[in-house]
């Protein structure tokens, strides 16, 4: 018999990305700057505006530090695998934002951020085969210039035996 324990790891990956890439103000609070980055002046955001500069599926960049801009990274961070045949995998949402950025007219960006990821993943069937959630979020700093908003979202997969 073949071991699925890692199979879901990359499908989930790639599905949690794209149902945030069908968010319009998760894009237009990650690339437009500004005090109003919601404006319906503005262009709505394609994948291609943000994937690989603004949104990473990457661990890190060392771009992060020298750049003025939002950066989101996405990854699993660990998985329990002793839980067979349900597997519990850990993914880490790094939200980076300049300090000069943290305030937007009155909010707080990286929670603004925050919550419409937690708008459109936490607590959907969108992967695994139990409900998406997102257990806990940490604050930290990156350098003088940056810092992190942090959150982390459980996703429970089969791993039995095929």
């Amino acid at each position: 018999m073949e071991s699925q324990k890692l199979k879901h790891v990359e499908e989930n990956l790639t599905t949690i990305l794209l149902i945030l890439c069908e968010n319009q103000n998760f894009l237009r609070y990650i690339k437009y700057l500004d005090d109003d980055p919601l404006s319906l002046i503005k262009p709505d955001i394609g994948v291609g505006d943000v994937f690989g500069n603004n949104l990473n599926i990457t661990p890190f960049d060392d771009e992060v530090t020298v750049e003025d801009e939002v950066k989101v990274f996405i990854n699993p961070l660990q998985g329990n695998l002793d839980r067979y045949p349900v597997a519990e995998d850990v993914y880490s949402i790094d939200i980076i934002v300049p300090i000069a950025n943290w305030l937007l007219s009155g909010k707080i960006r990286p929670f603004r951020i925050a919550n419409e990821i937690c708008k459109t993943i936490d607590g959907q069937y969108i992967t695994g085969i139990y409900r998406t959630e997102i257990t806990y979020f940490k604050v930290s700093k990156v350098n003088s210039t940056l810092s992190c908003l942090t959150l982390f979202l459980k996703i429970n997969n089969v791993t039995i035996k095929s």
